[in-house]
């Protein structure tokens, strides 16, 4: 196979990798809502919500979602405590990844490792209630899907495995050579850097974790720039696609409203 046909099928893994995480996250909401939608609405309804937080910060999407599973009788609570525990999955594993990855980036780097510590503890401090809520939420609605919990492990691991597998590609498709332990080590710090950072939806900070991260591993600054802006231009790109293919009116209604809230604050 020529390189041009090598680099065509790597790209095509890396959308199908996106595609199949969205389809797999969509089967974990379904599961979670006791399978009160269809796995297909589960697959649109998750695609218009990611759009929205794309579009806007992560949670309008949730909000958005939750106000039209509600016009098909399914409680805002049950919705909601669902996202929470979607929201929590996607994350942890790549959070618990990126605070053991993270010690040792902070003895090379202690004014780094440090900052992120100050950044965590504003997180804390600025979002305590609405942690609070959030892990009310969730432990409230364990309690009501507890038999469906073991279906959705595997949901879990397969959604962390494909993303592990997209940044490997990713990667790979820029000519990088470093291993798979190693593209987690860059992707779980970054990660968790931009997601416990006090930025709403830690804009900015995940793209500038890569590239350190990157750089740490021989990585010349221009290419790893390249890399985190491919990143954030294919998975903000794609899910906008998504997004407003399968819910174009939902997010036109969710962009007016937002619209005429802004022009009737000022």
């Amino acid at each position: 196979m020529t390189a041009g046909g090598i680099v065509a099928v790597e790209a095509f893994l890396i959308f199908l990798s996106l595609i199949l995480s969205t389809i797999v996250i969509s089967a974990g909401l379904r599961i979670l809502l006791n399978g009160d939608i269809k796995l297909w609405e589960a697959v649109r309804l998750n695609c218009v919500a990611t759009a929205l937080n794309k579009i806007f910060f992560t949670g309008t999407g949730y909000a958005a979602l939750s106000w039209k599973l509600k016009k098909d009788n399914i409680p805002y609570h049950k919705t909601l405590s669902a996202l929470a525990l979607i929201e929590l999955s996607i994350s942890l594993p790549w959070i618990a990844c990126g605070l053991f990855f993270g010690v040792r980036v902070g003895w090379e780097a202690p004014l780094i490792f440090l900052g992120a510590i100050g950044l965590i503890a504003v997180f804390l401090a600025v979002r305590k209630n609405k942690i609070k809520d959030f892990l009310g939420k969730i432990f409230g609605h364990l309690k009501d899907i507890a038999p469906n919990i073991m279906g959705f492990i595997p949901v879990i691991s397969l959604n962390f495995l494909l993303g592990w597998g997209y940044y490997f590609l990713l990667f790979k498709t820029f000519g990088l050579s470093i291993s798979i332990f190693d593209v987690l080590e860059v992707v779980s710090v970054a990660f968790s850097a931009g997601y416990l950072s006090p930025i709403p939806s830690g804009l900015g900070i995940k793209d500038s974790g890569i590239i350190y991260m990157l750089m740490k591993h021989g990585v010349p600054f221009k290419n790893a720039l390249i890399i985190a802006m491919a990143d954030r231009g294919i998975v903000t790109g794609l899910y906008l696609i998504l997004g407003f293919l399968f819910g174009a009116d939902i997010i036109r209604q969710e962009i007016k409203s937002k619209f005429k809230r802004r022009v009737r604050e000022k």
